[in-house]
This record gives structure tokens, sequence and C-alpha cells, in this order.
């Protein structure tokens, strides 16, 4: 997957871009409603937004390998068009948002399939292949960070060496210029324009 997904899709000039989808529609499930999008034929690629992102994030990538998978874009719980049950504020765990996704691939028949995830999609996509195993024959994570949760001090210590800093005095994130987001996360500009 990653050398095709290398190639970006760049609509022309003036153009509105295809609907990549085949169909789209929503699951209710305990919890919350799930929403979805498929196209293609072959075996399941099963794509999970970042965080604020929603299921059309991945239109360009569902143009050029609808040919080899079937491509299932699934708005995790909050995102795009699934809901969750409660109003705001609602906190949910990792692994209840995992076992929404997974019952809504249960709800499609899809039961073994390759997952790709990007930030929070990707912590979705770590927790699921944690806890299924069986059910993720290839785990693609992009973009997410999973590790042990750093104490207060240690990220108060970091916070204090940044510069430029984080976080205003008030806990507030600040404003990043592009220069500064690529030396913090060793991104490349060319990997900032593929981003944007």
């Amino acid at each position: 997957v990653a050398a095709v997904c290398t190639r970006k899709y760049v609509p022309a000039a003036g153009a509105v871009a295809p609907e990549p989808w085949a169909r789209r529609g929503t699951i209710q499930r305990p919890g919350g409603v799930m929403g979805y999008a498929t196209v293609g034929r072959g075996p399941a690629l099963v794509l999970l937004p970042k965080l604020g992102g929603w299921i059309n994030d991945f239109a360009p990538l569902a143009i050029q390998l609808a040919g080899d998978y079937t491509l299932v874009a699934i708005d995790p719980p909050g995102h795009g068009t699934s809901q969750m049950v409660s109003g705001p504020p609602t906190v949910q765990t990792l692994s209840e948002s995992a076992a929404l996704v997974r019952a809504t691939l249960e709800e499609l028949g899809i039961e073994s399939f390759v997952l790709a995830g990007n930030s929070l999609g990707g912590c979705i996509s770590a927790t699921m292949a944690a806890l299924w195993p069986k059910t993720v024959s290839r785990l693609v994570l992009i973009s997410t960070a999973v590790y042990p949760k750093d104490p207060l001090a240690k990220i108060l210590e970091d916070e204090a060496k940044a510069n430029p800093r984080n976080y205003a005095d008030d806990g507030t994130p600040l404003q990043r210029t592009r220069e500064a987001a690529m030396a913090t996360f060793g991104m490349s500009a060319a990997f900032v324009d593929e981003m944007q």
C-alpha cells in the first residue's frame, strides 16, 4: 500500500473532485450512530481519520486504491457523520471507540482487514489490533504517537525547555509557524506540502 500512496491526487484546476465512494451509510450501535463509506473490490482496507477528520479525508486514496482493495472508511465516534448518544462533553476511551468501529465492521460483514489510521484513527487502530489481533492482517499507522503516558512533571519540564514554546502560561496551545512545526516534528517541506 505504501508505494501506491506516495502519488498525490491533484484535480485539474477548477475541477470538482469526484465522489469516490460507491456507498455511504450509517449504522446504529449502542453508544452511537457510526458513519461509513465503501468502494472497490479486493481485500478490505479499513480507514480511520484523524481527530476532527472525517471519511472524505481519504477520498484521494479511495480513488487510487479502489481497483485493488475494498476500502471502508469509518468516521470515529463524534466525527463526520458519526454521532455519540449523549451530548457534549463526552469522553470515550480508545477501547470504547475501537469497540464501536469493530461493531460497525461486523455489521458490514467484514471479519478480516488491513487497518490504517491517521493520528487519532491510528490510536484507535492500534487499540483494535491489540484487542482483536486475529481480525487485523496488517496495521498502518500514519502520524500516530502511541507510547506510555508521560508524567506531568516531565511534560512541564519539556515545555520549559521548548523553544519556541508550545503552550501559553494558561495552557492554551500556541500557533506554530510552518518552519517551527517542521523543526519540532522533523518534517520536510515536501511532506508539509503533501499534507496540505
